[in-house]
This record gives structure tokens, C-alpha cells and sequence, in this order.
């Protein structure tokens, strides 16, 4: 995270938040539930780094 605060959610898990300087992980096949600016007032910012098999789609839709 660079700057204010992103609320996430995976299937299964609970809403997390995560602040400037925090850093998070989401395993391979994760489905994004909740991807969200955690502030109704500052913009969020945040660095995303993907380690992924070129041969296959970096994301697709949920069922």
C-alpha cells in the first residue's frame, strides 16, 4: 500500500483493511468479492506486482 486505505475481500474470508505501508498476498484462482477505496474522502494508491504463467488469462470472470 502507498497512500490511504483498500478494503478487500476474497471468497471465504472476511473484509480486511489495509493502510499505507501495509502489504498482502492473494494465492493463485483467488475471487475478489470486495475490492474497494477504504475512505469516503482520500484516494487510495497501491503498488501490484503479478508473478503469472503467460499462457494462461490473468484474470476471469466469477461464476
Amino acid at each position: 500500500m502507498v497512500d490511504g486505505t483498500l478494503r478487500t475481500r476474497g471468497e471465504g474470508g472476511p473484509d480486511t483493511t489495509y493502510r499505507a505501508g501495509d502489504s498482502f498476498y492473494e494465492p493463485p484462482n483467488a475471487v475478489h468479492l470486495v475490492s474497494a477505496n477504504g475512505s469516503d474522502t482520500q484516494p487510495v494508491r497501491f503498488l501490484a506486482y503479478f508473478s503469472c504463467d503467460h499462457d494462461t488469462p490473468l484474470s476471469v470472470a466469477a461464476p
